[in-house]
């Protein structure tokens, strides 16, 4: 129970650290040398962590805000305290091109918002790109709906103008005796009639 308490826990990426452990306490020591240490390697690795990762185009914002401040909050545990503007402008750094235009807004204010404010803008400017997202498919869904509407309207217009006689069997234009829907009379003595006329088709 006590494994499968810790499996649930952790990430599908870090199942990879506990291959090969037998018990739930060799699992524990493992994770604990990976996560607890404060030694310089560890230190260094969350470092570069926070430093050098990048968010990729179309990743999930909020998994991206929870990995970033995971490693300064781990960092600040081991005595490695980051000034506040440091974490804002490596928060910003760490965001994709397009949010190119938000960075800039951010960096041209006089003084750099709370890396919590920041957070949170981030996280609206998120919401507010999805939404904007979803008008133009809906938009340009409905565009292609009206246009297939259109050319198949058009396409009917064009086929009844190029048959311009009269049907004999309903004596409406615009189709063939052969394409008609409306049943023959067997009695019908028009067909000689129209066929003098010109309209046997």
């Amino acid at each position: 129970m006590a494994k499968a308490d810790l499996i649930m826990a952790m990430c599908p990426g870090e199942l990879k650290h506990i291959r090969g452990c037998d018990t739930s306490h060799d699992m524990w020591e493992k994770l604990e040398k990976i996560y607890a240490s404060k030694g310089p390697v560890r230190k260094a690795s969350l470092l570069k962590k926070l430093t050098l990762n990048r968010m990729k185009e179309g990743s999930d914002v909020q998994s991206h805000l929870n990995n970033f401040f995971e490693a300064a909050n781990m960092l600040s545990d081991m005595g490695v305290k980051i000034h506040d503007d440091m974490l804002s402008i490596l928060l910003l750094y760490s965001l994709p091109e397009s949010y190119e235009n938000f960075s800039c807004a951010m960096e041209s204010r006089d003084e750099l918002p709370n890396v919590e404010v920041l957070k949170i803008k981030i996280l609206e400017k998120a919401s507010t790109s999805a939404n904007e997202s979803q008008n133009i498919e809906g938009a340009m869904y409905a565009k292609r709906k009206e246009f297939k509407k259109d050319s198949k309207t058009k396409k009917q217009n064009t086929q009844i103008s190029k048959f311009k006689y009269k049907c004999f069997k309903c004596h409406e234009f615009g189709h063939k005796a052969s394409d008609c829907k409306m049943k023959r009379n067997n009695n019908d003595t028009r067909c000689a009639t129209d066929l003098d006329r010109g309209h046997y088709f």
